[in-house]
C-alpha cells in the first residue's frame, strides 16, 4: 500500500500538545498521516496508533519511530484492537474523527460527489460494501 504524502497539519495540534504533557502512554485511534501521534511522541509519550486505512498505516509506520510507536491496521472498535489498547494501559486516548482533506481530494477514495467518480467512501478498501452499494441496494 502506498503511503499518504505527509502534508497534513493537525487542526488540534496546540490542544493535543498541551493535553499530552506528562502523559506516558498515548493511543491515537485515528492516526492518519501521524501528525497528532508525532506530537504525542515529542511530548515524551509512547504511542499505540490505529487506523482503518492501509495507506494511513503505511504513512504512520514510515513517519513514527518504531522504538516508541506501534502502529496497527484496523478499526479502533475491533475486539483485537481494543485488547491491544487495554494491554497498553494508556493514560491518554485521542480520536480525531472524520475524513481528512487528502481523502476528500483523492478521486480514487470516492468521497467526492463530482460527476464520473465512483461513490466508494470506505476507509479500508478491503471493506465489503461501498457507499454506492449501500445507496443502490
Amino acid at each position: 500500500m502506498t503511503a499518504v504524502p505527509v502534508r497534513h497539519v493537525p487542526v488540534l495540534a496546540d490542544t493535543v500538545a498541551r493535553l499530552a504533557r506528562g502523559r506516558v502512554r498515548a493511543v491515537d485511534c485515528t492516526v492518519g498521516a501521524g501528525g497528532h501521534a508525532a506530537l504525542l511522541l515529542e511530548a515524551g509519550a509512547q504511542v499505540l496508533a490505529v487506523d482503518a486505512a492501509p495507506a494511513a498505516v503505511a504513512t504512520a509506520r514510515e513517519r513514527l519511530d518504531p522504538g516508541v510507536a506501534t502502529v496497527h491496521h484496523g478499526r479502533f472498535a475491533d475486539p483485537a484492537i481494543l485488547e491491544a489498547i487495554q494491554a497498553f494501559r494508556p493514560d491518554f486516548i485521542l480520536l480525531d474523527l472524520g475524513v481528512s482533506s487528502h481523502q476528500l481530494d483523492s478521486d480514487a477514495r470516492g468521497f467526492s460527489f463530482r460527476p464520473g467518480i465512483a461513490l466508494d467512501m470506505r476507509m479500508d478498501p478491503a471493506a465489503a460494501r461501498t457507499a454506492a452499494l449501500v445507496l443502490n441496494a
